[in-house]
């Protein structure tokens, strides 16, 4: 079975969870043996944190053409070398709402999120360039992947398209695991947050609802910008926070394990890779009441009921009951054990052979 992936988006990501998901991905399907895989790329997306840790064979990659990346991320692959094109199906499996419109491609998509559509972070244009891109990608698919059945429901709401492809949901799981037994001593006071800070992911509730505790805010994520300075600045003591700019997996696991819980108050997720990691560590966890966190979530977080610092103050304090703790961690240990990359690469797998039977 012929495979090729298309590594844009490493390109377009340094370090992000759609980028580590397709690490992760490439990594299983490497091993194999029923499947001849080429990954295609441009040279910078070498530079990628995830894609990094990958050792693809140099005969496997495909390079780009020399085209900018601004155009280049919105077009279709028309060409790839010629003795891949020897009349043999091939499934062309896109990281970032490309296809491929070469004979034999058996195009597949993974959706993995409708924020463009459902937060409106952007202006009417990039949205509307993000939603045709991504329209395009789903109608020329004859499989497309959800990585919850949250962003399944929504493609399903959304999108008019006629529902031909095989619809699967697919899920993520942790690309951090743990380093060391998560056994060792909390620090109570240390509230970790993971990830980007969007606006849909309510960076600045967390900071307004730490204002005046005692607790702590720990950040792993990117560097924060004068805006956000501004704002810890304005909010936080000096001494009550700090930041770890995209730390490796022992860094992060390291804060994982040591802090009191993950804040993930988002208000909108294809996923949430972060609350699984947690979980692993036996990190109880707090998110927002949005379908996708539930989801992944199951039973073991904590929901705010709404999206107030204060619904946050009183979520952080629950937590001070031992025995609530204590069962915060054992359900979300549990939860997580559903979320494992073997199992994944094999559904993409299986996806694929199904795919190529038409």
């Amino acid at each position: 079975m012929r495979v090729i992936l298309d590594g844009i988006i490493f390109s377009l990501q340094d370090c992000g969870g759609i980028s580590g998901m397709f690490a992760r991905l490439l990594e299983g399907l490497l091993r194999c043996p029923d499947i001849e895989l080429y990954l295609l790329e441009r040279p910078e997306g070498r530079r990628n944190i995830f894609r990094r840790e990958v050792d693809v064979p140099e005969d496997r990659i495909i390079k780009m053409p020399e085209r900018p990346l601004r155009l280049e991320r919105y077009l279709p692959v028309s060409s790839l070398p010629s003795e891949l094109m020897d009349g043999t199906p091939f499934i062309f499996h896109s990281s970032y709402y490309r296809y491929c419109s070469l004979p034999g491609a058996v195009n597949i998509t993974t959706l993995h999120d409708f924020t463009y559509e459902v937060m409106r972070l952007r202006g009417a244009i990039p949205t509307f360039v993000h939603t045709q891109q991504k329209s395009r990608a789903i109608a020329r698919s004859r499989a497309v992947a959800c990585v919850s059945r949250s962003t399944l429901n929504d493609y399903l709401r959304l999108f008019s398209l006629a529902v031909e492809q095989k619809l699967q949901v697919i899920p993520n799981a942790p690309l951090c695991v743990p380093h060391e037994k998560c056994g060792r001593e909390r620090n109570m006071n240390d509230l970790l947050f993971v990830g980007a800070r969007a606006y849909h992911k309510n960076f600045r509730l967390v900071v307004e609802a730490l204002s005046g505790t005692p607790w702590r805010l720990i950040l792993c994520s990117s560097t924060l910008t004068p805006e956000e300075l501004r704002l810890i600045e304005t909010n936080l003591r000096p001494g009550q926070w700090e930041v770890c700019v995209f730390p490796d997996d022992r860094t992060l696991s390291a804060m994982y394990s040591r802090c009191r819980c993950l804040l993930y108050p988002s208000s909108y997720e294809g996923f949430g890779i972060p609350i699984v990691e947690a979980q692993m560590h036996g990190l109880p966890v707090i998110t927002g009441n949005c379908p996708a966190s539930v989801e992944v979530g199951g039973d073991a977080t904590i929901v705010m009921p709404d999206y107030t610092p204060q619904s946050l103050r009183d979520a952080i304090k629950a937590l001070d009951n031992k025995v609530l703790y204590k069962e915060l961690q054992d359900k979300g240990l549990s939860n997580a054990l559903r979320f494992s990359w073997p199992n994944i690469v094999e559904a993409y797998r299986n996806l694929y052979a199904d795919a190529l039977k038409g």
